[in-house]
């Protein structure tokens, strides 16, 4: 007898009106590096993957407080695996496809949540 292999239900969030959310750019899961390199063990078919913090998560799962940026994503543009600074790179540079780029804007988003994090760090201990 074979084990029905679906995946568990994963209950949405409700995405709270935040800056981020009202125009568009939203730093989801599917950028975490817990999801990201999930165990295979945890990945379901239909982009379902189990998160330590979070447990049963989906690509667009709002993100915690623990959210550890992947250095590498799934680029939907290009279709392949893409490390984060590559794709800022690719949009400073005006590659094609990539300058009004939706996904390169979380990207960038991210990127900037990083670097406000680590100067946050840097104030922190100078204190």
């Amino acid at each position: 007898m074979q084990r029905r292999t679906t995946a568990p239900m994963v209950r949405q969030t409700p995405v709270k009106k935040t800056k981020k959310s009202r125009n568009g750019i939203e730093i989801t899961c599917r950028y975490c590096e817990s999801f990201t390199h999930a165990e295979a063990k945890y990945r379901m078919e239909n982009g379902v993957r189990k998160c330590a913090q979070k447990g049963w998560i989906s690509l667009e799962t709002p993100i915690c407080d623990e959210f550890k940026p992947s250095s590498i994503f799934y680029c939907q543009k290009h279709d392949h695996q893409l490390d984060l600074l590559a794709c800022a790179n690719r949009r400073e540079k005006h590659f094609e496809g990539c300058v009004n780029c939706k996904q390169g804007k979380v990207i960038e988003k991210i990127i900037e949540r990083e670097k406000e994090e680590a100067d946050d760090e840097e104030n922190n201990e100078k204190e």
